[in-house]
């Protein structure tokens, strides 16, 4: 009876060990699946959007003179503004990266002690690759130009990255 007894609990354990372990390895395949079909979702919709600007480039071409028309109202803020009001007016509009850069090492050249004026010379279509933009700003003041690399991101209608760049020759 006691062996018979031992060989039920031995089953029993057994069945309860297994069934743990099942339910271990259906939760990580739910995970796995969950994940594969957030991939599939992500893929799809991309490849909807590629199919979009490929079926209905004037759409395209709106969507980036918006972009460029964007960019250059946002900088009139920029040149015109105090670095303090930037965080206020532009925070819906510049990525949080991009506000740090502007405030920590371009803002002391966007306005100087006098608050010299700065106007907007152009704002021109770099490159486009994928949803990036890269506009190239040039601003001229009374005594100094400047040139900066404006990174606009379509899907979010933000500025992500500004880099001041080296303006040679006149302009």
């Amino acid at each position: 009876m006691s062996r018979r007894k031992a060989g039920y609990i031995l089953l029993v354990s057994f069945l309860i060990v297994m069934s743990i372990l099942n339910i271990k390895q259906q939760v990580t395949l739910n995970h796995e699946f969950n994940r594969a079909q957030a991939d599939v979702k992500q893929a799809k919709a991309q490849a909807q959007q590629t199919t979009t600007m490929v079926d209905n480039p004037a759409k395209q071409i709106e969507r980036v003179n918006q972009a460029q028309k964007n960019v250059q109202d946002w900088w009139e803020i920029v040149v015109n503004q105090k670095p303090n009001d930037y965080d206020n007016q532009l925070k819906q509009h510049f990525s949080q990266r991009a506000l740090n850069t502007l405030n920590n090492s371009l803002s002391a050249s966007v306005t100087f002690a006098n608050r010299s004026h700065f106007d907007i010379k152009s704002v021109a279509l770099m490159s486009h690759f994928d949803n990036l933009l890269e506009f190239l700003v040039v601003t001229q003041g009374q005594q100094v130009s400047e040139v900066y690399q404006v990174t606009y991101d379509l899907d979010l209608d933000q500025v992500t990255d500004i880099q001041r760049q080296v303006l040679k020759g006149a302009y």
